[in-house]
């Protein structure tokens, strides 16, 4: 991987293994990457990396996304995750970063009591769990 001015070598997971045999990903691909993992024996600047060293960067296709033409490469805040909704998450891609998800519906809080010889249920009041 390059930013166009560093470069190290990177460990991907199968997902991403597919996408690449796919040639949905290929040379010279922009990639927004999050959640990515600086790893070695003794993990180093990007001036100190040495070709084939032992330093690499682990990286998964569900924290991983194609970047626009015309993006900036390089490092990026930290907080600017790119959320992906449930339908997109792969099983065998990785960490996911973020999930968009919708809350469609909240259920009240039950209790359930049970004690030797009963059992009872009761709902607990939204303005208890609510605080």
């Amino acid at each position: 991987l390059s930013d166009g001015w560093y470069s190290v070598a990177a460990k991907i997971d199968d997902a991403f293994k597919e996408k690449i045999k796919e040639r949905k990903i290929f040379i010279g691909s922009k990639l927004r990457i999050t959640s990515a993992k600086l790893c070695g024996e003794k993990p180093k600047t990007p001036l100190e990396i040495v070709s084939r060293d032992g330093t690499f960067l682990t990286i998964s296709l569900n924290s991983t996304r194609r970047a626009k033409c015309f993006a900036k490469l390089g490092f990026t805040k930290i907080g600017h995750s790119h959320p992906v909704g449930l339908s997109k998450c792969l099983k065998n891609g990785g960490f996911i970063t973020s999930v968009d998800v919708v809350v469609q519906r909240v259920y009240p809080v039950n209790l359930f009591i049970k004690t030797p010889g009963s059992y009872s249920s009761n709902t607990v009041p939204s303005r208890v769990y609510n605080r």
